[in-house]
């Protein structure tokens, strides 16, 4: 999520802190690809070193054969021995997931996600409606920089080949399928010209996470290799990105602290320090590497790939990372839902806890994920269960949020009609003190009356209340944004989807609700906090906070909601919208049940005597 959206979130609260700061005392997915086309892809699927950036959308291009990838000369007769593999697709099915496996380069050419281990069960699908890919398939991007999973080497013309060399594999049957507690092993095995090659994945029938492992030699050396992450795992459906909807990121823990790193823009460069893991995701999904031991560097590239969206040409922005694979060692791929539970797990597992940091909580991670976390997702998830529709548990939730700060609420309001109410009396206190020197006993009894009225008074005694709830409320903020639970699910009526904009086609426009609606409800909830009290008698401080309160109750919310609302996913606006009704009533509630607020009492006798002492002041 941009910096910006958290601007407009604490700028939107600040509207309401600054209602009373201004009034107060001056003191104070594709369509699944068949086995031939996959193949076809397969085949054309080569080192990164080998294509150009830029380069048109392939969907109606043939795909290469075999005979358009030329080896160099050296390499011929490793070309020649492994031509006798012939090529195959594996496929291996969970309950949750569904990998399909070519032998040419060992590599996933398709990863389909099914449904979450944990929170509500739910078909995950597409942004489109159909399986939810999270492989890109454009055969460009592939050649650019490379297909997950795929091996690089020093050597361009060693790269190009193990990853378009047909392998051998362990399983001679076609679909491997897991049962929630099984595990199986698929091993692809290349040997040829000096060099081999050993890829061995173990997959757990009931996890997002596999063991992997490679052994490299050339002769009798170790052969260094690397381990492509991406390009872009995730939704590939997905064809514009946000505020709300984070774009292809690498994530990376170096040396304890998470980096982030766009794929916008992103030129190719090292990334260095004590690496303990690494991931290229999007908003919902990763695919993550967690080296056995630390590793000390690895490398990023990027890709501009144009495609065409609905007759527009669109710009994509893809992202890859290079990791070292030292032989030997069982290295962990995590490919799956970005669920704090199901991260937690894995990071427990393997001993790196920081792997839950995956999912972007924003800029204040310490106070907001614990919030999400342990709060907030439980008690989302638990009212799913009683009532199976997250557009009336996010109202739901935001009322009781709303009543368990309403006496915060309540107290910050009366103080704030304390200080208005005494600002009259603040001003007379004032004016008397001016005169008076700075031995006169008066004036000590003045400062001390003045003393009183600041305690029982104070403007900033109602803006703390309000500033305590800031955390809860962007809390709920984020997780609306991070979700997967909250991903797709339906509202009612045309609101088919929390995770994206509402969109209500009417006489061929699209009409934004929800928007409108926020709007509206932020509106009320400005008018309807109390006027302040004149401080004297003069015309133009009347119109001048008219003019305020226009202002913060008509162009703010007007501004806002355009800028950052109009587009904002569903989940978001509604939840936005029925806080500011629920804001608003409470409001009406303390209006009428404060309307006049009695002057605090003096509480010692000293503050009597500056009463009395005033008096005669008052009359000379």
């Amino acid at each position: 999520m941009e910096k910006r959206v958290l601007l407009a979130f604490l700028l939107s609260t600040l509207v309401l802190v600054g209602w009373y700061y201004f009034f107060a005392p001056p003191t104070p997915a594709p369509k699944q690809q068949s086995d031939q086309s996959v193949v076809a892809q397969t085949q054309a699927a080569a080192a990164p070193e080998s294509a150009e950036a830029g380069v048109e959308n392939p969907v109606s291009e043939p795909s290469r054969t075999e005979l358009d990838i030329m080896p160099a000369a050296g390499a011929m007769s490793l070309r020649a021995e492994s031509a006798q593999v012939p090529e195959r697709l594996v496929r291996v099915e969970s309950p949750f997931w569904r990998a399909t496996f070519s032998n040419r380069g060992a590599v996933p050419v398709s990863w389909t996600i099914h449904k979450n281990k944990t929170g509500p069960p739910k078909e995950l699908r597409g942004t489109d409606g159909g399986e939810l890919e999270l492989i890109p398939q454009s055969r460009e991007i592939l050649e650019m920089l490379g297909a997950p999973l795929g091996l690089v080497v020093t050597d361009d013309a060693l790269t190009k080949l193990l990853n378009t060399t047909t392998y051998a594999v362990s399983e001679p049957v076609d679909t491997i399928e897991l049962a929630a507690s099984e595990s199986r092993e698929l091993v692809f095995s290349l040997r040829a010209a000096g060099v081999e090659i050993q890829k061995k994945f173990v997959f757990h029938g009931d996890r997002f996470d596999f063991a992997y492992s490679v052994e490299a030699r050339q002769g009798n050396q170790p052969l260094e290799v690397q381990t492509i992450l991406g390009p872009n795992f995730g939704d590939q459906s997905v064809t514009e990105t946000g505020s709300y909807i984070a774009g292809p990121h690498a994530v990376a823990d170096v040396a304890g602290k998470v980096q982030r790193i766009q794929a916008q823009n992103l030129s190719p460069h090292d990334l260095n320090g004590r690496i303990n893991w690494v991931s290229v995701d999007d908003n919902y999904f990763a695919l993550a590497f967690i080296p056995h031991e630390p590793v000390t560097q690895v490398h990023l590239r990027g890709a501009v790939h144009t495609v065409n969206v609905k007759g527009t040409d669109l710009q994509r922005h893809f992202i890859a990372v290079a990791v070292p694979t030292p032989s030997g060692q069982v290295h962990t791929i995590f490919a799956g839902p970005k669920d704090p539970e199901v991260l937690a797990a894995v990071g427990a597992q393997v001993g790196r806890p920081s792997f839950e940091h995956l999912i972007n909580y924003g800029m204040a991670t310490t106070i907001i994920k614990p919030i999400v976390d342990q709060f907030l997702l439980p008690v989302l998830n638990f009212t799913y269960k009683l009532i199976p529709n997250y557009g009336v548990v996010i109202l739901l939730i935001t009322f009781v949020i709303n009543m368990f700060f309403f006496p915060l609420k309540w107290k910050g309001s009366v103080k704030m009609k304390q200080a208005q109410a005494m600002q009259r009396k603040m001003k007379g206190l004032q004016q008397k003190m001016k005169g008076l020197k700075k031995d006169d006993p008066q004036l000590k009894e003045l400062q001390m009356e003045q003393m009183r009225l600041m305690r029982h008074a104070n403007p900033l005694g109602g803006c703390l209340p309000m500033l305590v709830q800031l955390p809860v409320f962007w809390a709920f903020f984020i997780l609306l944004t991070v979700s997967i639970d909250v991903r797709q699910a339906p509202f009612f009526g045309w609101i088919n989807n929390l995770s994206a904009p509402d969109k209500l086609s009417l006489f061929g426009f699209e009409l934004h609700v929800l928007p409108i609606a926020m709007c509206l409800s932020w509106m009320a909830q400005t008018f309807v906090m109390p006027a302040p009290t004149p401080t004297s008698t003069d015309s133009s401080q009347a119109v001048q906070q008219k003019l305020q309160k226009i202002l913060m109750g008509v162009v703010m919310p007007v501004v806002f909601t355009v800028l950052f609302f109009w587009k904002a996913p569903s989940g978001l606006v509604l939840y936005w919208m029925f806080n500011s009704l629920v804001g608003a009533g409470q409001q009406v509630i303390i209006n009428r049940l404060t309307h006049a607020p009695e002057e605090p009492k003096t509480g010692s006798g000293k503050a009597s005597k500056a009463k009395r002492a005033a008096k005669p002041a008052a009359t000379t």
